[in-house]
């Protein structure tokens, strides 16, 4: 059983919401220099980056996969520290010292726009006692100057083209995309956007190669040699530029891992029986902005219907015994070309209908349930809270991304209500790096989602 962490709730603000937490991309947004008597200020400072946030593709067609959730935490006083050591200061932005929250302050590493929060324990600790499903952060500073930074979180000022900042970092804190300027030998990596394999037949982006000026480009400065970026004009390296189309895709393969656009589907029940009356089958979808879901039907294997969200199946055109009704959904965005997605990304359900001379009958009742897995992403520290509403057996399986079973955990039968389950031991044995994890009830997957190990 988790013990819930003993950190301080804070008022949460939602400033959209398009789902379940458990079924969405969970931003938060943190807000890092403004006192109590400003908190109306951060939730609109909030709404405002929620704009400008998903006016960005590929955010904008994927704005229904999204919620974003604002957290209060009242500082002491105003404003982001700046001891002004860094050798850049330039005298533009006077020496402060305030009492914040989370300690954000210039001058980080010795640049004085690096702007970024010293107290990330006190962040951890804010999220796991408010909101523990989260995918995404941002750290709101609330300071007129330019400045912001990256890492476990996107932070930066309220001055205005800080907004680009946290855009920018957000592709390293969610996408994980590296810099594509060069950073420094110590940034350098095999990542989405940088490789050093220079063939464009043989580059990971391979299938964008030609494509809206999309190539293999060397890095250049000092011990540059030999790593190569797909743009020399995305937001990766410029502020205020679009990201380019290997980042786009890198995104938009990362919210593919964590929701699952079938968001439910009826009949509920993976085995029906019909006699000669029709019944409705159903999906309900998160759909893209610009719906670019595909769905393709089968009875028996004999294609029924594309690109709808329902059949009706009449029992007098069946014969008596079993039948299989399938769809799959896939999402067919041109704004990805990775070789896996329609394997990976494609989600089907399943109905065995059995003809019979009698009534409808829902033979096998699905479990009402809701599970939360956090955090995500985890250091050492993983869990899960699961509601059931009847005694189930739960168990666990983790694989990489390549489908290799890296952990399986059998809880047995457990009892209705609900359970937190502390699986850190788990997984202290797994690498950095992406893995899904399934739950099953009773042998049926009920949720697959992508988690990801970090330092």
């Amino acid at each position: 059983m988790i013990r819930p962490l003993q950190g301080q709730t804070f008022k949460i603000d939602t400033i959209q919401f398009k789902g379940a937490t458990s079924e969405m991309v969970n931003i938060v947004i943190l807000g890092d220099g403004y006192t109590a008597a400003q908190m109306s200020t951060f939730v609109s400072n909030s709404t405002s980056f929620t704009t400008v946030f998903f006016n960005e593709t590929p955010m904008k067609e994927y704005i229904n996969y999204f919620n974003v959730f604002a957290i209060e935490t009242p500082s002491t006083q105003t404003g982001a520290k700046h001891p002004g050591t860094a050798s850049d200061c330039g005298g533009t932005v006077p020496v402060s010292n305030p009492t914040n929250y989370f300690g954000s302050s210039f001058d980080t590493g010795g640049i004085h726009r690096l702007l970024y929060p010293k107290n990330t324990s006190t962040v951890q600790s804010v999220l796991a006692s408010n909101m523990p499903s989260y995918d995404l952060v941002f750290i709101l500073v609330n300071s007129p100057y330019y400045g912001g930074g990256g890492g476990s979180y996107a932070a930066f000022s309220m001055e205005a083209s800080s907004n680009e900042i946290g855009k920018h970092e957000m592709g390293h804190s969610f996408g994980t995309l590296a810099d594509e300027y060069w950073a420094g030998t110590q940034y350098a990596g095999e990542k989405a956007n940088m490789t050093s394999q220079s063939s464009p037949t043989l580059v990971k982006w391979k299938n964008w190669v030609g494509i809206n000026n999309v190539g293999v480009f060397a890095h250049s400065g000092s011990g540059a040699s030999g790593w190569y970026k797909p743009h020399q004009n995305c937001k990766m390296q410029y502020l205020g530029k679009t990201f380019c189309n290997v980042c786009v895709e890198t995104l938009i393969e990362k919210v593919h891992g964590i929701v699952n656009p079938i968001d439910s589907y009826s009949p509920s029940s993976s085995t029906v029986a019909i006699s000669n009356n029709s019944l409705n089958f159903s999906l309900k979808l998160y759909k893209p902005n610009l719906n670019t879901l595909r769905t393709n039907w089968t009875l028996d294997g004999a294609a029924k219907n594309k690109n709808v969200d329902s059949v009706i199946i009449n029992g007098t055109s069946l014969s008596n015994g079993s039948h299989q009704l399938v769809v799959t959904v896939l999402d067919t965005t041109y704004l990805t070309k990775n070789a896996q997605h329609p394997t990976s990304h494609l989600y089907t359900v399943t109905w065995n209908i059995n003809k019979t001379s009698t009534g409808i009958d829902i033979t096998d009742k699905t479990n009402a349930s809701a599970i939360t897995i956090f955090p995500n992403p985890f250091t050492e520290n993983l869990a899960l809270k699961t509601e059931i509403d009847e005694p189930t057996d739960i168990s666990i399986i983790i694989t990489d991304i390549t489908g290799k079973t890296m952990k399986k955990i059998n809880y047995g039968m457990l009892d209705a209500g609900t359970h937190e389950m502390d699986i850190s031991k788990k997984v202290q044995h797994l690498s950095n790096g992406e893995y899904v994890i399934s739950i099953y009830y009773n042998n049926q997957m009920v949720i697959s989602k992508k988690i990801i190990k970090q330092s």
